[in-house]
């Protein structure tokens, strides 16, 4: 899932220090991954942080060389990718493909720290 998050006009200028990325998460026995793409680049992504069988809210501080590139336009883009069933095996009455659809996000926000050029 790729979603494009993009900061107030009212904060045009805005030198970003440091984004918290907050998942609330249930994909037990797969592989979470959040990535950073460039928004003028498509191709181009850069893995920021992973974790194994996330349940509940996750949250990442980005914060250097790991904040996303921001465009004119002020948006970004991230990436939140849920990888297969680990072992890729189904319960009783249910396929492996119904299976490796059982998982969901149930929120996602971003809050942003920064200075205003003065």
């Amino acid at each position: 899932t790729t979603l494009d998050f993009q900061l107030p006009p009212s904060l045009r200028g805005l030198q970003l220090d440091r984004l918290r990325v907050s998942v609330d998460v249930n994909a037990p026995d797969r592989k979470f991954e959040l990535v950073a793409l460039d928004p003028n680049q498509p191709k181009e992504s850069r893995l920021l942080a992973e974790k194994e069988s996330p349940v509940g809210l996750l949250q990442f501080d980005l914060v250097a060389e790991s904040l996303p590139a921001i465009n004119d336009e002020q948006t970004f883009r991230l990436g939140f990718d849920v990888g297969p069933l680990a072992g890729d095996v189904a319960n009783e009455g249910e396929t492996a493909e119904e299976k490796s659809h059982n998982w969901q996000f149930r929120r996602v926000w971003i809050e942003a720290w920064g200075k205003m050029p003065e």
